[in-house]
């Protein structure tokens, strides 16, 4: 009985650290504008928890859907035709998404621009 005990605790705590790498939200700055997203730095979250870093800039797609809610740093709607590249802003991801080498691709459910605007 007490080995198996010992093997849920064990299960659970890995399954919780499954999502340990996981972001939610991060800040970073726009690369390039298309028509259903943008390209964004985001060099810092591939490189999260290294210990030996790159001096690569890594670029990570961000998918603008229809429901994704764009505002400025007081929460005011802001036209995505307002975005510009080298804008600083607060990207909160649909789902928490573990961004990597080989994930660098999601949908954002909120852009916040951060740079002053225009």
């Amino acid at each position: 009985m007490r080995i198996r005990c010992k093997v849920i605790v064990l299960l659970g705590v890995l399954l919780l650290c499954t999502s340990c790498d996981e972001v939610e939200q991060f800040e970073t700055s726009i690369v390039f504008i298309s028509d259903n997203g943008m390209e964004v730095d985001c060099s810092d979250e591939v490189n999260r928890g290294k210990t030996e870093v790159d001096d690569v800039l890594h670029v990570c797609e961000v998918t603008i859907s229809p429901e994704t809610e764009i505002v400025n740093r007081t929460g005011q709607p802001v036209p995505v035709d307002r975005l510009r590249a080298g804008d600083e802003i607060r990207i909160t991801l649909l789902e928490p998404t573990d961004i990597g080498e080989e994930n660098r691709s999601f949908t954002a459910s909120k852009l916040q621009l951060l740079t002053s605007e225009r």
